[in-house]
């Protein structure tokens, strides 16, 4: 794993190219950014494993990974993607998927503390999240059905 040595505009701007953060101001997003832990990932890194304990939300900055649950694949991420809030919001902190990278992927990380009082104090990035929440479920389920 290596570190990015980059200013922190580079990762606002990044943040402020997804949906989930889109909305927030740039000063703002300034703010989180020294928050951010900005990572990447060889290929064939798992960034989650299902069942195990979590407590960073991720975006992919750049790259591709593969979700899967019970190791059956079920959806690709690419750039402006995340996961991880579900760990996080309902307070089990354990993974219900395991991300894979397929190529190398650069992810800015979020830790919990830092990710649930910028949520809570942002409540402009929550609907983009229960969108994408709301979505991941459906998708579930037509697997199931």
């Amino acid at each position: 794993m290596f570190v990015y040595d980059l200013g922190m505009t580079d990762v606002a701007e990044l943040l402020a190219s997804t949906s989930m953060f889109n909305a927030v101001s740039k000063k703002d997003l300034h703010k989180l950014a020294k928050d951010v832990h900005d990572r990447t990932f060889p290929a064939g890194t798992a960034l989650t494993d299902a069942g195990e304990f979590g407590c960073i939300f991720t975006v992919i900055a750049t790259g591709r990974a593969t979700v899967a649950v019970h190791d059956v694949a079920v959806s690709s991420l690419g750039p402006g993607d995340f996961f991880g809030e579900m760990a996080l919001i309902d307070g089990t902190n354990v993974r219900s998927a395991t991300v894979t990278a397929d190529t190398e992927v650069r992810a800015l990380m979020l830790t919990q503390p830092v990710f649930r009082s910028f949520a809570k104090s942002h409540p402009e990035t929550l609907w983009p999240l229960l969108k994408l929440m709301v979505k991941r479920l459906r998708e579930a389920q037509e697997r199931v059905d």
